[in-house]
């Protein structure tokens, strides 16, 4: 009988001991099933948020060109949003041009609400001033020269103020008028603005968008990702 018990115990305990390793399997599993399943929600938020970017970035009328894929050299470019962030939204646009202007009014608010401040995505600012606006290259070395002053966004958004497409507000004298209005250092403004310092990084861009994008006319955008090497 004793024989019989010690082997009665043994087996309940090896059965207990059992059921032990089998819940702690189950709960291991279960786990990982939602980390899964947590893993395929994040994936089909991301293209859903892909989506509704694509439907907010055509809601408006544009020159922009046929689609295609490209590898895009950003450095150095004005850059707004969660360092983190591996979606970008590269945007090429012209100070003088209406339809920019009215993007950046328009519908950039709700880009910058639902996507940027929310830390999904990144906004790469591309400058493209095309040949027939003949202040929109000069408004672009402002932005850039107020940008050297930690003012970039702010000028971006004062340049592109101007609902009525006023022929005169982007002449040079108003440019400065806005960089001084901004509280921007005017000594080291003027010398940034004459000197050409930023023309280079300006054709450099337009160039990457032209030749690498084909793209023609603004405001165009491409959407991607952040490589490794930074482009």
């Amino acid at each position: 009988m004793k024989k019989l018990a010690g082997c009665l115990a043994l087996g309940m305990a090896l059965f207990f001991s059992a059921q032990l390793v089998f819940s702690q399997t189950s709960q291991e599993y279960r786990d990982l099933k939602k980390e899964l399943d947590s893993l395929k929600e994040g994936q089909e938020g991301i293209k859903k948020d892909i989506q509704e970017i694509k439907k907010l970035v055509q809601s408006r009328p544009a020159a922009g060109a046929e689609f295609k894929e490209a590898i895009i050299n950003i450095k150095g470019a004005p850059i707004l949003g969660d360092k983190n962030a591996k979606l970008v939204l590269i945007e090429f646009s012209d100070y003088q041009w209406p339809f920019c202007g009215r993007h950046v009014r328009e519908t950039e608010p709700q880009i910058h609400k639902e996507y940027i401040d929310t830390g999904k995505l990144k906004h790469v600012f591309m400058e493209f001033p095309l040949d027939m606006h003949k202040n929109a290259f000069k408004a672009s070395v402002a932005g850039l020269c107020a940008g050297d002053q930690g003012k970039f966004w702010e000028m971006n958004k004062k340049l592109f103020d101007n609902p009525t497409n006023k022929p005169t507000f982007l002449e040079s004298e108003n440019l400065l008028k806005i960089a001084e209005d901004l509280g921007l250092n005017m000594t080291s403004f003027k010398a940034c603005f004459d000197s050409g310092k930023h023309d280079g990084e300006i054709k450099q861009r337009m160039a990457e968008g032209q030749n690498k994008a084909g793209i023609t006319g603004t405001p165009a955008f491409l959407l991607g990702f952040i490589q490794p090497d930074g482009n």
